[in-house]
Formats: structure tokens, sequence, C-alpha cells
């Protein structure tokens, strides 16, 4: 994974992204071979802060003993999963992952063979998994690095805060902007999620 590469693209080939390059400390992306974890972190994740979902997934963890695996996570009940953060909707799109993991884990456990838009259309077949928790899984599970997620709230706002887009952007309209990033739109996504803290 060339993330080095990536940055000295975006640096040359775009100044604001420079300018966050250097105030955004060490940039890394790191494919994991936990891909059911990385599918519940990234449940866990949707529409909360990164502290939050941290907080929530380290009380999954202690609870299971580390062993976040879907025979364990498929059996925890629904008022369990509420004591960690976890609320009934969120804990059933817990237990549907863990779900298919167990009917069919050959599958799921092969994503990093398919392209992205086949990794996508497989996970979004199960129910709770929309295409942003598909694309995190993407850049965090697989280490893609040319994935960008119009859908994401602060990707979305740090886009319209650093760059010329207007105050209203469509989905479309931000799906367009980000292709001047290619072909390392997820290192150009996660420095726009470091600029938040900037």
């Amino acid at each position: 994974m060339s993330v080095a590469k990536a940055l000295k693209h975006l640096s040359k080939s775009d100044p604001v992204m420079k300018q966050i390059i250097g105030r955004a400390g060490e940039i890394r992306i790191e494919p994991t071979d936990d891909y059911f974890k990385c599918l519940v972190n990234s449940i866990i994740s949707q529409l909360v802060s990164t502290k939050a979902a941290d907080t929530v997934s380290a009380r999954l963890e202690a609870y299971v003993s580390g062993l976040v695996d879907p025979q364990a996570l498929v059996q925890i009940d629904t008022e369990t999963y509420r004591s960690f953060g976890i609320g009934p909707q969120k804990s059933g799109y817990i237990r549907n992952v863990a779900q298919a993991f167990l009917e069919d884990a050959a599958r799921y456990n092969a994503l990093h063979e398919l392209e992205d838009h086949e990794v996508v259309k497989s996970l979004t077949a199960i129910r709770g998994v929309g295409k942003w928790t598909a694309e995190m899984f993407l850049i965090f599970g697989l280490g893609r690095l040319d994935v960008f997620a119009p859908d994401d709230l602060i990707l979305r706002q740090m886009t319209i805060k650093h760059f010329d887009v207007g105050e209203n952007p469509t989905r479309r309209e931000l799906v367009a902007f980000a292709e001047r990033w290619a072909p390392y739109r997820s290192v150009a996504s996660i420095l726009l999620w470091r600029s938040l803290r900037m």
C-alpha cells in the first residue's frame, strides 16, 4: 500500500491537500484479515463520533473476552447489546452480519478477491449494511486506496469547508469533485477526516 506515493501525488496536484498533509501527521491504511470485526465496527461507527464508537466497541470486546466472532455475536440478546450502547436496530444489523458469515464464511472471507463495486454489492445484500458501511470496509478492511464516500457527513462538511463546492453540493457534485483525488480518494478522505481536528 503506497500511502507515501499517494501523499506525494495529492500534495503535488492539490494545493489545499498539500496544506492538510503538512498538518495531518502520519497517515496509514492497513488492511485487516478480520473482515467480520471490521464490519461490526463500521456498523457501530454509523452516525456516532469516533470516540463514542471506540468506547462501544471496547465494551463489546470486553464482553466476549476479545473474541469478536459471528458465533459469539449472533447469540447476544438485544438488552445486552443495549448495555454496550448499541440500540436495537444496530444490534439487529450486527446479528444479520454474524448470520451471513456463519452461513457462508467462505464467500465473505474472500471479499479481497473482488472489485470494489462487487464488494459493495455483496455486502449491501446483508440487511443493515448500507453503501457507507461497505465503503468504510473497502478502506479500512481491504485497504483500497481509491474510495470516496459521498454520504459521509464529515467528508461532506470538510469538502465544503476547504474547497469551492458551494454551500449545499449534491451527492453527484461531491462524487464529481472527488474525481480530482483519484486514484487516491481513500487517502484524501482520511486527510479530510483528520482536518476536522485541525
